[in-house]
């Protein structure tokens, strides 16, 4: 008999928020181990407060560690590449040593007066 598929439903442990999530699994055991580690599960407004874009902080910078050396290739804190949804990409192996990446995401609003809201 195969194992039988989980699915769980988690809310954001903020008081006031009423973000969720849906998770599905493959096992019932992959589902305990999840829902044993994220008993206080976030959403990513409170979980990444200082990457997320909004109204009032319209201006978000992230600096990565510094490019390392290992003898099996070239990382930036535990990764060898840096992925931003569509917004970034780079391959540590690409880049020399020391590199640091500076990424910046700033939210242009519309004018109030006399501009479009659409």
């Amino acid at each position: 008999m195969g194992a039988r598929k989980s699915t769980v439903t988690v809310s954001c442990k903020e008081p006031g928020c009423h973000e969720s999530a849906f998770y599905e699994f493959d096992s019932q055991k992959d589902r305990h181990e999840f829902t044993a580690r994220y008993k206080a599960w976030q959403c990513v407004r409170h979980s990444m407060k200082d990457r997320v874009v909004t109204p009032e902080r319209t201006r978000v910078e992230w600096t990565s560690q510094a490019v390392r050396q290992e003898s099996y290739g070239k990382f930036s804190g535990h990764h060898g590449i840096l992925i931003g949804g569509s917004a970034y990409y780079a391959e540590m192996k690409d880049f020399p040593v020391g590199t640091i990446f500076k990424i910046t995401c700033e939210a242009i609003m519309p004018e109030r007066n006399g501009g479009s809201d659409e």
